[in-house]
This record gives C-alpha cells, sequence and structure tokens, in this order.
C-alpha cells in the first residue's frame, strides 16, 4: 500500500501489489506462485515476466520503493521524487497511480483467485492442453473414429524458481 494525497479530504492508500501472495493467510496466485515442500516461495517464470513487465512499466515506482521496504506505507509523493520524479506534486501523485492501479487491473492476476497452499491445481497452461486434447477426443468420436489421448507433457507442472 502507499498512502496518496486525495482530492479532498485525507490521504488514501493505494494497493501497488500484483496479488501474487497474501503469506498471513497461506494464499496464493494459481499459476503464478506457491509454497514448495521446504517452506520457501516459489514463483512461476510467467511471475518473474510480470513482475518485470511492472518494473519497466513504472520504473520511478520501483526506485522510489527501495528506501522505503521497512515501511508499510510509504507517502506516495516521497516515492516517486526518490524516485526520479523531484517534481512529483499531488496532481502528479494522482495520475501515476492511476496510470499504476489501471495497469495492474489489466493484469491476470487482478482476477485469479488466490488458493491455499496446500490445494494442488495445474497451472493454466496445462488446462489448455487438456482442454484442447479433450476437444479433439470429442471431434473424433463425433465421428465414428477412434483416437488415443495423450498425456500431459512432462515438467508442465515444474516451470518455477525458488526466490
Amino acid at each position: 500500500l502507499v498512502q496518496v494525497p486525495a482530492e479532498f479530504g485525507r490521504p488514501s492508500a493505494v494497493d501497488v501489489g500484483l496479488n501474487l501472495k497474501y503469506e498471513r493467510k497461506d494464499l496464493f496466485c494459481l499459476s503464478y506462485a506457491r509454497r514448495s515442500p521446504d517452506g520457501k516461495v516459489q514463483y512461476s517464470q510467467t511471475a518473474l515476466a510480470l513482475v518485470k513487465a511492472y518494473v519497466a512499466a513504472f520504473p520511478e515506482l520501483f526506485n522510489g520503493l527501495s528506501p522505503f521496504m521497512a515501511d508499510a506505507n510509504p507517502d506516495a509523493t516521497s516515492v516517486l521524487r526518490g524516485g526520479g520524479l523531484p517534481d512529483a506534486n499531488a496532481t502528479l501523485v494522482l495520475d501515476y497511480f492511476t496510470r499504476v492501479r489501471k495497469w495492474l487491473d489489466q493484469q491476470p492476476t487482478a482476477s485469479l483467485p488466490l488458493v491455499t497452499s496446500t490445494a494442488s491445481v495445474l497451472d493454466h497452461t496445462t488446462v489448455l492442453e487438456i482442454e484442447a486434447e479433450a476437444k479433439k477426443y470429442v471431434d473424433a468420436k463425433k465421428g465414428g473414429g477412434r483416437m488415443e489421448v495423450e498425456g500431459v507433457k512432462e515438467g508442465a507442472r515444474d516451470r518455477w524458481e525458488v526466490l
């Protein structure tokens, strides 16, 4: 959360997270983050690509957040000034964080469910592969033909990195 100045009245908090995990409740975004058997958080290649895109889209935010890592709710104006926008004022800050929220709301993680770390699920790509094979099978049956459905490719569940 970042504290942004309100147009009228008190400052308000803006969530600038990607919704990849909520560790206090041990919840993780499907296909993006999970807890490994040894308790470490793992991020998929898809998650790492999303973080890189976020940093590229809003470098001032990430440069400015570095000094505030211990602060749960840093002041947005201070963050942007520290991130390379020395002339940040209330209007610029509101515009900047409106763009950040719009970008975040357009990402897949904005609408994907969070699941517990003990949930056993397949990633989105694997589900699409299974659906494609099932469609081929159904289409072949409609024509009266016989079709073998091949298994999911080995390693489809193992595209993860420990950070």
